[in-house]
């Protein structure tokens, strides 16, 4: 076979070969995907859907507030297209509402002296429902809800630095210390909990100011944040990045200083539910999104961190990379666990090196809830 011959072949095969490429994408990319569609719109899904708790009340979301107004949306997702394999409808839940204990008062006393406070550092009356402990040496206070057992800890570092040497700290030990601290003031009991990992972030001092490090000889202390998930749906807060559950374990063994923060908020959820209720089309709330209608629940910049308080950014241009549905739980009580959709992705603003931002949309159709409009805070927090 002549030199010229083989040449001839092999740009033949080139040719087959790019054109199997394009076919292949053309079918599975653009012909399917519109068949698909075009499919469900001559035949769309029944109704199938069990309403059963009527009319539910708005979400109340808490809003990042911006620098900017009316950002530039755009679908970035692997393919340039909208989700189609989405349910149509999801199951509600309900929130069960607190027991009341003759015991809250007692149990909270001995989760105070669990944690290391002392009846001296009591600071208010035992009449009311919150209690409260400060200790002058260490600064550190607590409060307890005794109705609802909310708990809320927090430990002033600076000044404290040299006592939280780096490099004693992993996330496996992290993790191990949180989940002990929790169990020791029994706050860890909820099995929805066990099926999911806590996200881990790791950091160190700088000056009085703490930041991440993900090197693990640089690590001082990290916060632990823990999530839940029911039938393998995440159940999110106000902050998809920050758990109702938080914990920040430090190197020191020093009682206070070794876990300096504990926040801890929890309703139980009646897993047993046979509520289902129709969702909105993606369609639909992502041409309300694209609109700027979305709850802007966590902007991250290169420049913030998970130790920092938020402060409003300049968001320009948002590219949503993922998209899926949650469950929407908050600090304050609410009847029913319901579904939102889930916008991740980039943002980009003139003179920044832009970051991440999500978005939250209510997922269950507006003519099944109380109000069209979702409940909405905006927040710096």
């Amino acid at each position: 076979m002549s030199l010229t011959t083989t040449s001839a072949k092999f740009r033949s095969g080139i040719k087959m070969l790019v054109i199997f490429v394009v076919v292949y994408y053309f079918i599975t990319l653009l012909f399917f995907p519109q068949l698909k569609n075009f499919w469900r719109f001559l035949n769309p899904p029944k109704d199938t859907s069990n309403p059963v708790y009527g009319l539910l009340d708005p979400l109340e979301f808490s809003q990042k507030a911006l620098q900017t107004s009316n950002p530039t949306f755009v679908l970035n997702t692997r393919d340039g297209r909208l989700p189609s394999d989405l349910p149509n409808k999801m199951t509600v839940y309900k929130f069960k509402p607190s027991k009341f204990s003759y015991q809250a008062g007692k149990d909270a006393k001995e989760d105070a002296s669990t944690l290391g406070f002392k009846d001296n550092d009591l600071t208010s009356d035992l009449k009311g429902n919150i209690y409260s402990w400060r200790n002058i040496i260490s600064g550190s206070a607590l409060s307890i809800n005794i109705d609802t057992r909310e708990l809320k800890m927090s430990t002033q570092l600076i000044g404290k630095q040299d006592k939280i040497v780096s490099g004693r700290l992993n996330q496996d030990e992290a993790i191990r210390r949180a989940r002990s601290v929790l169990t020791n003031i029994k706050r860890l009991d909820d099995p929805l909990y066990s099926k999911s990992t806590p996200e881990v972030v790791l950091g160190k001092f700088s000056g009085n100011a703490i930041i991440p490090t993900e090197v693990l000889k640089e690590a001082q202390l990290a916060s632990v944040d823990f999530f839940r998930q029911i039938k393998g749906v995440p159940i999110l807060g106000p902050d998809p990045k920050r758990g109702l559950i938080r914990v920040y374990i430090s190197s020191s063994t020093e009682t206070f200083i070794n876990n300096p923060l504990v926040e801890y908020t929890f309703w139980d959820i009646d897993t047993l539910s046979n509520a289902t209720y129709p969702i909105s089309p993606i369609e639909d709330v992502w041409a309300a999104v694209s609109k700027g209608t979305g709850v802007i629940a966590n902007v991250t910049s290169r420049e913030s961190n998970a130790f920092q308080d938020y402060k409003p950014v300049k968001v320009d241009r948002i590219l949503i990379n993922d998209i899926y549905l949650a469950y929407y739980e908050t600090p304050k009580f609410q009847k029913f666990l319901q579904p939102i959709y889930v916008f991740e992705g980039n943002y980009s603003a003139a003179g920044t090196t832009g970051g991440e931002i999500t978005i939250y949309y209510p997922a269950v159709i507006g003519s099944l809830i109380k109000q069209n409009a979702p409940n909405l805070t905006e927040t710096n927090k």
